[in-house]
């Protein structure tokens, strides 16, 4: 599923809309940390809250980077700082793949595969 390029179309419409699955995992975490719920529901709503909004074109994040950019003279170079970034982001899994913990593998492996899925 890919986000669609439209410059024409008003910025805060499709912005909200991409925005809405962060901060409804925003608003889970709120509510479970201020009810007192379990430890691990909340922090799978903030961690997939935080995930949405990396700037793979994929994600949440990407695409409302890619719809703020739409049509501005500076998208190339833009384009080009979110790639260093996206590569930034995957080499930091890598590293506390290997130097912290094993279980982030997935979350690696997904960020390369996501990072392949936005080279074009």
């Amino acid at each position: 599923m890919e986000a669609e390029k439209n410059c024409g179309a008003p910025f805060f419409h499709g912005a909200a809309v991409l925005m809405a699955g962060p901060a409804v995992n925003l608003l889970m975490w709120l509510i479970s940390s201020a009810a007192g719920a379990s430890d691990k529901w909340a922090e799978i709503n903030l961690g997939l809250c935080l995930y949405n909004l990396l700037p793979y074109c994929q994600l949440d994040g990407g695409a409302a980077i890619s719809l703020l950019i739409c049509g501005s003279p500076y998208e190339r170079e833009i384009g080009d700082l979110l790639l260093f970034i996206k590569m930034a982001v995957s080499a930091a899994l890598f590293i506390l793949t290997i130097a912290v913990d094993s279980s982030l593998l997935i979350l690696f492996a997904v960020s390369v595969f996501l990072l392949l899925g936005d080279i074009k």
